[in-house]
């Protein structure tokens, strides 16, 4: 086993969020060691779509197969109310056997110990454990994991590392949205929305644009019935975009992988089950590369600047490194520019790869009836004659769900989970009739690219992007 320097605590975890079995599918084929997901109580993402209890399973069997690890998020902070509910919440998991439960509040640890002692306890990051003191407390009382506080810095982290036991795992925020209030224990959701951001209904109030407006010359302008927009007494904005007081930037710790290692981090913690697939499987993809060559061989890792690349190439603020190095007063954690930076676009996902000898007619499943597109379009057809169905010449296929339109002529990027992203550009389009056709734009719609042969066999749930 290649030698590591620091406080290097054994095997790396790369865990990645799972809001839906799509992006659950999606983080277990792009490298994820372990997903994290909640059920529809209890989690602390109360809108994302989340998973039904028959989901839940269907999720449990799937990681099983993939050898993927599955934990169970119940950290809220609970009220009365919750916590009469939370004894048959406690028995189903017990059914479902997750491989841990991320728990903050100290009432419902205390009732998973006396029910479901069996179950493995992992401490959120909402109970913000900032010491090693901490750690033990939890570890004495039966947790295995800490996700430590989002507000550590490496050097914190180190000093944990250095006296807790090598057998309590630490686990760490490496990429994703962080929170402005202490560890995500925030009110101003619950004051001016009402949805409680400490029971899984954050507004994420922080990423408003504020703007500070003095209450005797806002009175006054108003009795005037002069515009308040015209009337600031203070201007909190640093540009053009607005103000940005209270939006953070985004975390992403890629480039400094060796350091958390280092420090001691067990498991690489990727921020966004409210994300969409693409998001994950990127993110994923980057880290499981960037993490692997590293542990390959620490003493000649080289960074690739590619893997920051891909990072780009999604939906996301202003990158950071949050508190890991500098203090706030050095490098504020405010994003600049509060806008969403989002530079690649969709065109599909994988269905599957197909290879066929002779022509053959498209898959059935992927067949559209002329009876499906509606009454004007079929008096068209029958009008000009058109066929409905052809036969797909002979050669090899991937099958695709459309996300964006496709024209013939389009480049692409296929961004296959393990090896270099293929290039490809459109030359024949094929819809999900088997007829070739100059653009693919209706939402969803499948349809067929012929693949040269000596493209690797690609997987279903493989992205496939416009090139930039």
């Amino acid at each position: 086993m290649p030698q590591h320097s620091g406080a290097w605590r054994g095997k790396i975890e790369l865990l990645a969020p799972a809001g839906s079995m799509e992006k659950l599918k999606a983080a277990v084929l792009y490298g994820a060691d372990a997903v994290y997901m909640a059920g529809q109580a209890f989690g602390l993402r109360a809108f994302s779509k989340n998973f039904t209890a028959e989901e839940m399973f269907e999720a449990r069997r799937y990681c099983t197969d993939k050898g993927v690890h599955l934990y169970i998020t119940c950290n809220i902070m609970a009220h009365p109310d919750h916590m009469a509910e939370l004894d048959d919440y406690i028995q189903f998991l017990r059914q479902l056997r997750p491989d841990g439960v991320i728990i903050s509040d100290p009432g419902v640890f205390l009732r998973f110990s006396q029910t479901a002692p069996e179950l493995v306890k992992h401490i959120s990051t909402q109970a913000s454990v900032t010491n090693a003191q901490g750690c033990l407390f939890w570890q004495a009382n039966g947790a295995k994991r800490i996700v430590l506080a989002r507000e550590l810095s490496l050097r914190d982290i180190r000093a944990i590392s250095a006296v807790v036991p090598p057998d309590l795992e630490l686990e760490a925020f490496v990429h994703g949205a962080m929170c402005m209030a202490y560890s995500g224990r925030c009110l101003l959701s619950n004051m001016l929305t009402g949805r409680g951001a400490n029971q899984g209904e954050c507004a994420q109030i922080c990423r408003w644009e504020y703007k500070l407006i003095e209450r005797k010359r806002l009175r006054k302008a108003m009795e005037e019935g002069k515009n308040v927009e015209d009337n600031y007494q203070f201007s909190l904005e640093e540009d053009n975009h607005g103000t940005y007081l209270l939006s953070s930037k985004d975390l992403c710790m890629i480039e400094h992988i060796p350091d958390l290692v280092d420090a001691g981090v067990t498991s690489f913690k990727i921020e966004g089950r409210m994300k969409g697939a693409y998001y994950v499987a990127m993110t994923i993809r980057a880290y499981r590369l960037a993490l692997d060559a590293y542990l390959a061989d620490p003493e000649n890792y080289h960074f690739d600047p590619a893997w920051k690349k891909e990072l780009l190439q999604m939906t996301h603020r202003e990158y950071g490194t949050g508190f890991y190095y500098d203090k706030v007063q050095d490098n504020a954690q405010v994003a600049e520019n509060a806008a969403y930076q989002k530079e690649a676009t969709i065109a599909g996902i994988v269905l599957g790869d197909y290879r066929q000898q002779g022509d053959y007619l498209p898959l059935k499943q992927y067949i559209i009836d002329s009876k499906q597109l509606g009454k004007r379009k079929q008096r068209e057809l029958e009008k000009s004659g058109a066929q409905t169905t052809a036969v797909l010449p002979a050669g090899r296929y991937v099958a695709v769900e459309e996300r964006n339109f496709v024209d013939k002529g389009d480049e692409l990027e296929i961004i296959v989970p393990h090896g270099d992203i293929l290039s490809y550009k459109v030359t024949e389009l094929y819809d999900a009739n088997g007829l070739a056709v100059a653009r693919i734009n209706q939402a969803q719609a499948k349809f067929y690219l012929p693949l040269p042969e000596a493209f690797p066999v690609l997987t279903a749930g493989t992205f496939i992007r416009k090139k930039d």
